[in-house]
């Protein structure tokens, strides 16, 4: 089986060329220099408009190339494997379109699509220096004109703010402020005239710092009455909606960055001398290898399901955009800094060491966790729905969400993505974790499949366990016990396995790709990547050093045959492992 989501994004691969190449111009060695100028990576934002990644950044009902958002998150996880400096700098174009996309009426959807076709730059203007996360503080205004509105303030830490031809702007139209005081305008920064606004100065950032992370004051700047996207006083919702969809494509650029990281370290370990052996040789890097391989394909199948739930669970996705983009960049985060540890010194190396390629990812990476909503605000997300989840769990037992097949086989076709489904809330559903009380395709044929029908006798078990505690917990918004956000890290440790366990058994009997059959076969990684959960859940596993080893002897595969780290095979262009 070949996973269509990769044919595009190995076609992109294959385009840009061997990364370790001089004569590649999206390579290693161009984009270490130009962080170290932190120069913007024009060239090879370029070379990718030539190739028309932008295109996948409109919706094809608006004349572009983006026909599912898991065809988008590959491609872009494919650029940040390279360089997340590019992807962010690049991708941005679609955070500032997707409020349109999400709000817009028709005639700004097509107008904005053939803008980002003919190579149009968009920017979301959304976060303010002084109020950060809290958009009901933000004070720039729309105010309302019988011509228009009139735009006064100041968006900051804002990328592309200055690079960019068009802004959508979350901006206030009713000075009381509140949830209806708040809208969204699509902003031409050509048609506001040079004395409208003011672009402020690039800030200085310890990760990405070739991005145009600046800002932007406009003065009393008259715009018209069309620019307003959806209805007046809903930017609250349009925003929190969009911000469903970005979030959960965030997970590229971590996936692109833990490729990165554990190929250079491995790379590191086959060729070190250490103690008269190699440095893999060592158990203690065998074990951060397996956890740090494992740690990469849960994070995959987590981003493979919550791409496909835009789809076809559209009306959850307040919970799962908020669990991916808690989950998937903090555990990648973790795996980076347990694989330096393994790299000592030639991880914080600047030059010395494949052009300083980790010090730099690292640091990119950590703004992942950052943007679109931060760590703390994607747990929160998920507390305010804990009780309404575990009060419906029981309905679970009893109704098995037809969808499930959908979602989870990767080979079954998407329906078309309809915004209009959007939520701010799940009422209660939540399909990935109710649907371990319908699992019954596990026999006892291996000592493996015995082990995996007990993990999720397990999960199943401290579902229960959470749910109680939950129920049991008393909190009002704006005073969360610090006790609630462990119960909302061990919810989205326990979706990630329900996740992994469904992704195998709707696609473990149709997948006879030759260089990966040794995983899928017996369920080798779902019993290592459950292990590795559990663990983190402090939950009993009994771990089996044969598929342990079986588990690393395909990362070694994947290794020398060049392809991505994933369950799916896809061929690099990196031709220097042969």
């Amino acid at each position: 089986m070949y996973y269509q989501p990769y044919l595009k994004a190995e076609a992109l691969e294959h385009y840009l060329g061997d990364p370790h190449s001089e004569k590649t111009t999206f390579s290693y060695e161009n984009s270490a220099a130009l962080d170290i100028e932190e120069a913007f990576p024009q060239e090879i934002v370029n070379e990718l408009q030539t190739w028309g990644l932008h295109h996948y950044y409109v919706p094809v009902e608006y004349g572009g190339n983006l026909e599912s958002y898991e065809q988008l998150l590959m491609l872009l996880r494919l650029v940040a494997r390279r360089d997340l400096t590019v992807a962010i700098g690049h991708g941005k174009t679609y955070l500032g379109s997707v409020s349109v996309w999400v709000g817009g009426d028709q005639p700004q959807k097509m107008t904005l699509g053939q803008e980002i076709r003919n190579g149009t730059i968009v920017s979301l203007a959304l976060t303010e220096r002084a109020h950060g996360s809290d958009l009901l503080a933000n004070d720039f205004d729309a105010e309302p004109n019988p011509e228009g509105f009139l735009l006064t303030g100041e968006k900051w830490l804002i990328n592309n703010a200055t690079r960019g031809d068009m802004l959508t702007v979350f901006a206030r139209t009713d000075v009381k402020g509140g949830a209806r005081g708040y809208s969204v305008f699509l902003v031409d920064k050509n048609q506001l005239g040079e004395d409208a606004y003011t672009c402020l100065n690039k800030v200085k950032t310890h990760g990405i710092k070739g991005a145009d992370i600046s800002g932007i004051q406009i003065h009393k700047t008259l715009i018209a009455p069309d620019t307003l996207v959806g209805k007046l006083g809903h930017g609250l919702d349009i925003v929190l909606k969009s911000l469903q969809i970005t979030r959960t494509l965030c997970a590229s650029l971590s996936l692109g960055a833990a490729d990165n990281a554990l190929r250079l370290t491995y790379q590191f370990a086959i060729t070190r001398e250490l103690y008269d052996q190699k440095l893999r040789d060592i158990p203690h890097t065998r074990r951060v290898l397996l956890q740090s391989f494992s740690d990469l394909l849960i994070a995959e199948v987590c981003s493979i399901t919550s791409s496909r739930g835009i789809h076809v669970l559209t009306e959850q996705m307040s919970l799962i955009s908020a669990v991916a983009k808690y989950f998937i960049p903090t555990s990648i985060e973790d795996m980076i800094s347990q694989l330096g540890k393994v790299l000592g010194a030639r991880a914080f190396l600047v030059d010395l060491f494949e052009h300083g390629r980790y010090q730099k990812l690292q640091r990119d990476h950590r703004i992942v966790a950052l943007f679109d909503g931060n760590t703390l605000v994607n747990l929160q997300a998920i507390i305010n729905q804990l009780k309404t989840l575990a009060k419906f769990r029981n309905k679970a037992r009893s109704n098995q969400d037809q969808r499930l097949a959908t979602l989870f086989d990767v080979t079954a076709q998407l329906p078309d993505f309809q915004s209009d489904k959007l939520s701010l809330t799940t009422k209660g559903q939540d399909t990935v974790l109710n649907s371990l009380y319908h699992v019954d395709q596990l026999d006892e044929s291996s000592s493996n499949l015995v082990a995996i029908k007990q993990y999720v006798k397990t999960i199943l078990a401290e579902i229960e366990k959470l749910d109680s505690e939950v129920l049991n917990t008393d909190w009002v918004i704006n005073s969360i016990p610090a006790r609630c956000f462990t119960l909302a890290q061990r919810y989205c440790l326990l979706y990630a396995a329900a996740a992994c366990i469904q992704l195998w058994l709707f696609n473990q009997q149709h997948l006879d790709s030759k260089p990966l059959t040794g995983i899928w076969h017996d369920g080798i990684w779902l019993r290592i990547c459950l292990e590795r959960l559990l663990n983190k859940l402090k939950l009993p596993i009994t771990p089996c050093a044969n598929a342990e080893t079986l588990f690393l002897e395909q990362l070694d595969k994947q290794y020398h045959n060049n392809m991505l780290f994933s369950l799916f095979p896809l061929k690099l262009s990196d031709y220097t492992n042969n």
